[in-house]
């Protein structure tokens, strides 16, 4: 018997149905595919899905661990930014990001579980053969050179990073002054 995987389906936790409806439908652009109860008052269990991106969204406890991350290789990513960047979504002003992999654009819903939109491709690769690491967004907040990124604690393998820090935080999309 020959083994085919056909698709991966991630599964994410929410809490609140009317937040993960504006993030994910009202924001993101997916549509309800179908939705399951086990009865009126129980958790939801919800399919969304926008072309080849299909997730499920879970109030039920022990389905998935809120703050959860997923990586989706896409092409378009620019005018995915620019879509969202469009829309009325007070939350989150996300940035691009240009590395070594490729031009990334990550999401965090409101229940801290994070979409990663990745474009792979050669201009992510500069000329030289040297990996290029720059954020690509006018982001309001800077930080200054040296700071920490959230949750990053100052150690001497950071200090190490800030001293050789690119003009960008990774994921965190915080613009920094470059340090030449």
């Amino acid at each position: 018997m020959t083994i085919d995987f056909r698709r991966t389906v991630p599964v994410f936790r929410i809490f609140d149905v009317a937040k993960a409806h504006e993030f994910y439908v009202d924001y993101l652009g997916c549509t309800v595919d179908w939705e399951h109860r086990f009865a009126p008052d129980m958790p939801l269990y919800t399919q969304v899905s926008r072309g080849d991106l299909v997730l499920h969204l879970s109030e039920h406890h022990g389905d998935a661990t809120p703050g959860s991350t997923i990586y989706t290789e896409l092409s378009g990513v620019r005018a995915l930014h620019a879509e969202l960047a469009g829309r009325n979504y007070p939350y989150l002003r996300p940035g691009l990001e240009q590395d070594e992999i490729g031009t990334s654009l990550t999401l965090t819903d409101p229940f801290g579980n994070r979409l990663r939109f990745n474009e792979p491709g050669a201009a992510a690769q500069p000329s030289d053969g040297a990996p290029a690491r720059a954020c690509l967004s006018d982001h309001p907040g800077a930080a200054t050179s040296g700071t920490a990124p959230r949750g990053v604690v100052a150690s001497p393998e950071y200090a190490q990073y800030a001293a050789e820090a690119p003009p960008c935080d990774a994921p965190h999309q915080t613009p920094r002054p470059d340090p030449g």
